[in-house]
């Protein structure tokens, strides 16, 4: 629940945001073409009400402190329902299949889709860490390498280990949407 300070803060703030920040923003954006990674669409918008007009998503503000908001360095991220992402792995590493979740991230001021991860569960009663670390790490990320251009797209993987699951996370990121972000996470920076 947000307090009458933040919610006239933030309406400040995304006043100045629309005027100042967005127009350029949304030109820097225009200038990449969407286009699709594993079903996930890159310069996507999101569709939650939270994301539209007046929602408090519109913009990315950062974290109310109580007084002011504050800017955070890393990515806020947000699940969406994720596409058929069929990976092959060694039957040695029990992948969970249809069990994977994949989160997102919208630029700041247009909110477009400029990252994503996949996040692929293996059963730790069933598999060593070893096996999954060895067939498992890296082979969605070698399949998106190999379809799109690094100047374009670049990907990384990491492994987590929790209690009773390891998870093979791939990060995949637009070069030219990320770089669009980054400005407007700049510009906004300079607002708040």
């Amino acid at each position: 629940m947000t307090d009458i300070a933040e919610r006239n803060a933030r309406a400040a703030l995304f006043g100045r945001i629309e005027r100042e920040v967005l127009p350029a923003a949304e030109k820097r954006a225009a200038a990449v073409a969407p286009f699709a990674v594993e079903g996930v669409e890159f310069g996507s918008r999101p569709v939650q009400r939270a994301f539209g007009a007046d929602g408090e998503l519109r913009f990315e503000a950062g974290r109310w402190n109580g007084s002011r908001f504050e800017q955070v360095a890393e990515r806020v991220l947000f699940p969406i329902r994720p596409p058929e992402m069929d990976v092959a792995y060694p039957a040695n590493v029990f992948h969970v299949p249809g069990i994977s979740a994949v989160f997102v991230h919208y630029t700041p001021a247009t909110r477009r889709l400029d990252y994503f991860e996949v996040w692929h569960y293996f059963a730790l009663a069933k598999a060593r860490e070893e096996d999954a670390r060895h067939a498992a790490f890296g082979l969605l990320e070698a399949r998106i390498a190999s379809k799109h251009p690094a100047a374009k797209v670049d990907t990384s993987s990491r492994f987590v280990r929790y209690a009773d699951f390891y998870a093979v996370v791939t990060e995949v990121l637009s070069r030219d949407l990320y770089a669009a972000g980054e400005a407007e996470r700049q510009a906004i920076g300079r607002l708040v």
